[in-house]
């Protein structure tokens, strides 16, 4: 069967990939339902090739089901153990950091908006929790990549976004205080 084949048959039967994170207790008020998804759409369809190689008879549409469903199960609840293994981790290591940056690692090229960031450097940092101001020196000043700094950090890239958006809001706030 084909990729695109594959696919369509995901979409005809997303009710199992549903029903897969709903027997995981994932609910649709959660921040990274939708992510969450994704993945077991990924993972039906990954599935197929290792459902194939086990089967000898013609294919069935409701073994397949019942396979995927197990395999959407397992991943989801992997994604899961990590994420928290991951947030104990992160916050382990975020207590333990204590030290400011240097002030040379906040030293930036000269621009306009890097002379603003200079600025409100100081009243910046004093509201930012010790990731924030890593990402704030390390993503938004020295230009690292995200990714990069989320392994480095271990936590998603995606929570990186939120603490890069949570430090745009807080300057913005202070070099505008009309907008708050």
């Amino acid at each position: 069967m084909e990729q695109a084949e594959l696919w369509q048959l995901a979409m005809a039967n997303e009710r199992v990939i549903y029903g897969a994170l709903k027997h995981e207790r994932i609910w649709r008020k959660r921040d990274d339902w939708q992510d969450l998804v994704h993945e077991g759409f990924m993972v039906y369809v990954a599935s197929y090739d290792k459902y194939a190689a086990q089967q000898s008879q013609p294919f069935d549409v409701v073994q397949f089901n019942r396979f995927a469903f197990q395999a959407i199960c397992w991943h989801i609840r992997n994604l899961l153990r990590r994420d928290m293994w991951l947030a104990a981790r992160t916050q382990i290591q975020l207590d333990q950091v204590t030290d400011e940056p240097s002030e040379a690692a906040l030293q930036i090229t000269p621009s306009d908006q890097a002379l603003i960031i200079e600025e409100l450097l100081p009243a910046i940092k004093s509201q930012l929790t010790a990731r924030q101001q890593t990402v704030l020196v390390e993503h938004l000043l020295k230009r690292q990549k995200l990714t990069r700094l989320s392994q480095q950090l271990h936590v998603s890239p995606r929570t990186l976004r939120n603490d890069r958006q949570q430090i745009v809001m807080i300057a913005k706030k202070l070099h505008r205080p009309e907008l708050s």
